[in-house]
């Protein structure tokens, strides 16, 4: 295979990389808020003890338990920044392959074209909605890796909230959840 035609791929290829990255740092921008208004409540909670000594061990109480959840929101989110970071190594493992492959009438070229297709496929399904017949192509090749299910199912939820019940709701949490990228893109 010819360098241009491998930097051509590379280049079609970058949303499939670029995806599970962006929403990398969407979880971490979303895990460092938690933190910083997390603890910041807990912060304040401790002050006011000073204040109201004889409320001091009920408040400690609610402040452990306050404290208890934080814990238990930022495990969650960084057991969720590990899947998306695994789901990136193994999309850019699958794209290193490409660049050991000097044919495209090698065995390994066609193999890799197929779950190249595959993706495709599920990218299509997906966003024309038919979530449950992409979900079984998924299912059966194994592809959980190189779908990003969750992402269209947002993007159908969204639309569905736009049509089915006018409701701009959705759409605009969406839009807050996201507007430091939208202002970049102006």
């Amino acid at each position: 295979m010819s360098k241009s035609s491998l930097e051509f791929q590379l280049i079609a290829e970058e949303p499939f990389v670029k995806a599970p990255l962006e929403q990398v740092k969407k979880s971490i921008r979303h895990s460092q808020k938690l933190l910083e208004n997390g603890t910041s409540h807990i912060v304040h909670g401790l002050e006011g003890l000073v204040d109201r000594p004889e409320r001091s061990v009920f408040e400690i109480d609610r402040l452990l338990n306050d404290l208890h959840e934080l814990k238990q929101n930022v495990r969650e989110c960084k057991r969720s920044e590990a899947q998306l970071l695994e789901k990136s190594k193994a999309r850019i493992k699958h794209l290193a392959r490409l660049s050991d492959l000097h044919l495209t009438d090698d065995v390994g070229y066609r193999e890799w074209s197929r779950v190249r297709l595959d993706r495709m496929l599920i990218d299509y399904m997906l966003r024309a909605g038919y979530h449950t017949t992409a979900q079984h192509l998924i299912d059966s090749k194994g592809l959980e890796a190189f779908a990003d299910s969750e992402l269209f199912s947002a993007c159908a939820r969204i639309e569905s909230a736009l049509i089915d019940s006018h409701s701009c709701a959705e759409a605009l949490q969406w839009c807050v959840e996201n507007r430091t990228v939208l202002r970049k893109l102006d």
